[in-house]
């Protein structure tokens, strides 16, 4: 395996549709797998360590196998160097080059046993020092005997569906692009979020209205500033990455119903009803 190259300072893209939070005091490769800042723990009956560099080599021999390549990495180190956080942003050929968003993998591991070894794949990732982690996609295996040979064997199964589930976020995210609504509509659309607040399609808390139309108002990025869906989906992303994280991808998947119902019937205002 190939060492794993900093790319800390690759020129961050903070306009990714969905995007990704990192949460964490950020340090170099160099830093997680450095004996003296994360020594790691022995081996004993019922407990087998998952190295970082072991967790970060099968995350990047399964995607780099696939034809993802890496283009930004950070990583994070809590307690001492005993809780590593990293985060990934990934491109691949077959992926469209006029996309607003990139495919990101997240992960959380420890050597104090206080977190799996996890990780997440998608669009919108959250990972963060407290070990909270929201993905489409997530995994984890606990650090017990044969966690190395059952983690790579979850992480090759999620790699396999990370391109067509990422090919349909992005096809998504297009026809959202395509569907023009003026300023005032995208108030009524918030309006009608806060109504789901309660509801089992809820994902805007009454706060984060107020935040997502100051958002909508003044985008916060100019591939945001044209007055479609995709837009006022941003706005509404934006004002989510508040959400607490184990909420959060139950509303990020109730923000993308909530938008494609909208693309379906633009002619007519969208009723939602408590389940």
């Amino acid at each position: 395996m190939s060492e794993v190259v900093d790319l800390t300072v690759v020129e961050s893209r903070p306009n990714l549709a969905g995007g990704s939070m990192f949460t964490a005091n950020e340090v170099p490769y160099s830093a997680i797998i450095d004996p003296e800042l994360c020594p790691i723990p022995e081996k004993t009956d019922s407990y087998q360590p998952l190295s970082n560099a072991q967790q970060i080599g099968i995350v990047r021999r399964a995607m780099e196998t696939r034809g993802f390549s890496l283009i930004q990495q950070r990583y994070g180190l809590s307690c001492k160097g005993k809780r590593m956080v990293f985060l990934q942003a990934w491109d691949h050929p077959d992926l469209p080059k006029d996309r607003d968003m990139h495919l990101f993998t997240g992960g959380l591991n420890s050597y104090d046993k206080s977190v799996a070894a996890k990780l997440g794949l998608g669009g919108s990732l959250f990972v963060c020092e407290n070990l909270q982690m929201a993905a489409e996609i997530e995994l984890h295996r606990r650090h017990t005997l044969n966690v190395i040979e059952d983690f790579e064997y979850l992480v090759e199964d999620a790699a396999d569906k990370a391109l067509p589930m990422f090919l349909d976020l992005s096809e998504d995210m297009k026809t959202l692009k395509h569907v023009e609504i003026d300023q005032v509509r995208g108030y009524q659309l918030l309006g009608e979020a806060l109504g789901a607040w309660g509801t089992n399609d809820e994902f805007l808390s009454p706060q984060q209205v107020n935040a997502a139309c100051k958002a909508w108002k003044t985008p916060l990025h100019e591939s945001f500033a044209d007055r479609n869906l995709f837009s006022w989906y941003q706005a509404a992303n934006e004002a989510l990455k508040k959400s607490p994280a184990h909420a959060m991808m139950d509303r990020l998947s109730a923000l993308h119903r909530f938008a494609q119902k909208v693309a379906v019937d633009v002619d007519s205002p969208l009723l939602i009803t408590q389940q």
